[in-house]
């Protein structure tokens, strides 16, 4: 593998356990505005597009407006709560590799820039990444943002790991020939075979493995 000088971070599952916030603050947002039998598991099978284009799906354009401000107060107000730090570890990383020289760290997350800023200068992040790539109203949208990352700072895919916790990230990352670390931490054991067998090698199950992957393919 060809030493790396780009560290792309999904945010959530890689940064922060912040998979209870995500679907709690859009489920109330869309119970209040649009469907009161809606729960939180229901959000799961619309994964892809932003939190503002999930919300868009249920909720009419005349209520709209109100629901997205509804949906950030409530996201502000319980990101105090349901993410108070990121992973244990993760920011002493962080500060790691956003010093270094010759090393570019960006975000690069399927979630909205609202949200995104929220929780980073919740958490003190914020100054860790020079840029930050965020998700699309109708689609995932991560392997266009690869695509702009690239032209952004004239980068060949070999130049970039991405870090990500999903199976649809090593799928994604597949599709556009660049390379990925899976961070299975966030995850229970029985939750990570799946991602093991995809992309052999190249997991971390702990913030120190990951810190040891990234400077393996760095140096």
């Amino acid at each position: 593998m060809k030493k790396k000088t780009v560290l792309a971070f999904d945010f959530d599952g890689t940064i922060g356990n912040s998979v209870k916030l995500e679907r709690y603050t859009m489920y109330q947002a869309i119970k209040k505005f649009a469907n009161p039998t809606f729960t939180e598991q229901d959000i799961i099978k619309y994964y892809g597009p932003t939190e503002k284009g999930i919300i868009a799906k249920f909720v009419d354009e005349k209520s709209f407006k109100e629901a997205w401000s509804y949906f950030l107060d409530v996201y502000k107000e319980q990101s105090k709560i349901l993410l108070k730090e990121p992973f244990p570890g993760m920011r002493d990383l962080l500060k790691k590799y956003s010093s270094e020289k010759n090393l570019l760290v960006v975000m690069l997350t399927g979630r909205s820039q609202e949200t995104l800023d929220i929780s980073l200068k919740d958490l003190g992040l914020s100054q860790y990444f020079v840029k930050n790539y965020t998700g699309a109203m109708t689609k995932s949208n991560k392997e266009e943002s690869i695509i702009k990352l690239l032209h952004d700072y004239g980068l060949n895919k070999d130049d970039v790991i991405y870090i990500g916790d999903t199976i649809a990230d090593v799928k994604m990352m597949r599709d556009v020939s660049v390379d990925i670390i899976s961070a299975t931490y966030g995850y229970p054991n029985n939750r990570c075979e799946e991602i093991e067998k995809a992309n052999p090698g190249l997991i971390a199950h702990t913030v120190k493995e990951l810190d040891e992957l990234i400077a393996k393919v760095t140096k």
